[in-house]
C-alpha cells in the first residue's frame, strides 16, 4: 500500500460540525457507513446554492467512491454496501432522503439532516412553491412528483431522544402499530418543543389522543383553555404512563 504523502497547504477545508464527532462519530459501528457519510459531507459542501443534495446515482457512478468502498474488502457488491451504508445512514438521522418521480423514472436524493434540511422536508409537504423550486434544482420536469418519506418510530426516537433498549423497542414497536403515523411525528414533535424528551412523555400524549380524541391536528378542549404541554401527565389518564 502506497503510504499518504501527508496534506498539502489546504486552500480550502471540508468542515464538519462538532456534533458529528460529540454525538453521532460514536454510534457509527460500519465502516462502509462512516466511509459514504464522509465523503457525502465533502460532496455536499463543494456544491452551490440550495438545496445541497446527492443523488443514489450520482453515489453509485463516482469513482472515487467505488475505489474507498472497494478497500474494504467486502464480500458483497459495491452496489449493495453503498445500498447499506445510505440505509444506515439515513436510519441513523444522519442523512435525509426523498424520491423524485419524474414519468417513469425515479430517483433518490439525500440531504444532510441540519435545521434547513428537516424545514425544507415540512416545506415540500405543504407547500407547492418549495416543491416547484427544488424541481428546478433538480433538473426535473414540473410534473414531478416528489415523495418525503416518513422516518419510522425507531428513527424518530433516536434523532430527538437517545439510544434504543430491547424492551423500550418492542414498546414503540406496539405504538406503531397502534396509532397513525402523523400522531405518532405530532407527538415527538410537541415533546420536542416542549423540552420534555422521553418515552413516558410522548407515550402520555398518545393515550390522552386515544382516550379525548383528536382532531385535524387539535386537541378536544374548550375554545378557551389555555394550552399545557405538561397536561399529557397530568389528570385522569396521566397514571397509565408513569412506568
Amino acid at each position: 500500500m502506497k503510504p499518504f504523502a501527508g496534506f498539502p497547504k489546504a486552500k480550502e477545508a471540508c468542515l464538519l460540525p462538532w456534533e458529528f464527532f460529540d454525538e453521532l462519530l460514536p454510534q457509527v459501528d460500519d465502516f462502509a457507513e462512516l466511509k459514504v457519510l464522509l465523503h457525502i459531507l465533502a460532496l455536499l459542501q463543494k456544491q452551490k446554492g440550495w438545496p445541497r443534495c446527492v443523488s443514489r446515482t450520482q453515489l453509485r457512478n463516482d469513482e472515487l467512491l467505488q475505489r474507498s468502498l472497494a478497500s474494504i474488502g467486502d464480500l458483497r457488491s459495491l452496489k449493495d454496501v453503498l445500498d447499506h451504508a445510505l440505509e444506515r445512514a439515513s436510519q441513523r438521522g444522519a442523512l435525509l432522503r426523498l424520491t423524485v418521480r419524474d414519468g417513469e423514472q425515479a430517483e433518490e436524493w439525500f440531504l444532510l439532516n441540519t435545521e434547513r434540511g428537516r424545514a425544507l422536508l415540512r416545506d415540500l409537504r405543504g407547500s407547492s412553491e418549495e416543491a416547484t423550486e427544488l424541481r428546478k434544482r433538480l433538473g426535473t420536469s414540473d410534473a414531478a412528483a416528489i415523495e418525503v418519506r416518513r422516518p419510522n418510530i425507531f428513527s424518530l426516537y433516536e434523532q430527538n431522544i437517545g439510544l434504543l433498549t430491547r424492551i423500550l423497542a418492542e414498546e414503540l414497536m406496539e405504538a406503531e402499530a397502534t396509532y397513525p403515523e402523523v400522531w405518532i411525528e405530532e407527538a415527538f414533535r410537541i415533546a420536542v418543543e416542549s423540552n420534555k424528551r422521553s418515552w413516558r412523555y410522548i407515550k402520555a400524549i398518545l393515550g390522552r389522543w386515544a382516550a379525548e380524541g383528536r382532531e385535524d391536528g387539535t386537541f378536544k378542549r374548550s375554545s378557551g383553555e389555555v394550552y399545557d404541554p405538561d397536561h399529557y401527565l397530568k389528570g385522569e389518564y396521566g397514571h397509565l404512563f408513569r412506568h
